[in-house]
């Protein structure tokens, strides 16, 4: 049992605060039903790991609450432009059986979210 992903990467030739504005205004519309930061686990040593400029989680539910999307979205700026990673999440078989497909996030869905992103924010 476990989550599946579909990564995305892209350059948007845009410094880091007018892609942030996008990622934001993109996010919005999308209708999430929560955004946070995604969270680390490196412990103590945590402060060594790398990180990328902006870091975050979306998720959200389908129609009539059947199911739901998840998305991971990171920003690394550098040399005038941006790198983009969107990641789209579901769950895997198993886990959508043991859970119920009332209770899972649909990769199927987490990637029309993540396309949808994607063209918000290029």
């Amino acid at each position: 049992m476990g989550i599946k992903q579909d990564e995305m990467t892209f350059i948007v030739p845009l410094p880091l605060h007018e892609v942030g504005r996008r990622l934001s205004q993109a996010v919005q519309q999308l209708n999430p039903d929560d955004v946070a930061d995604v969270a680390h686990d490196g412990g103590s040593l945590g402060a060594f790991d790398d990180r990328a400029d902006i870091e975050i989680a979306v998720v959200g539910s389908n129609i009539f609450g059947m199911g739901g999307w998840a998305l991971q979205a990171y920003v690394v700026e550098g040399d005038g432009m941006c790198h983009v990673q969107l990641i789209a999440l579901g769950d895997d078989f198993m886990s959508t059986a043991m859970a119920g497909a009332r209770n899972s996030v649909s990769l199927n869905a987490s990637r029309k979210k993540r396309d949808q992103l994607a063209s918000m924010v290029r």
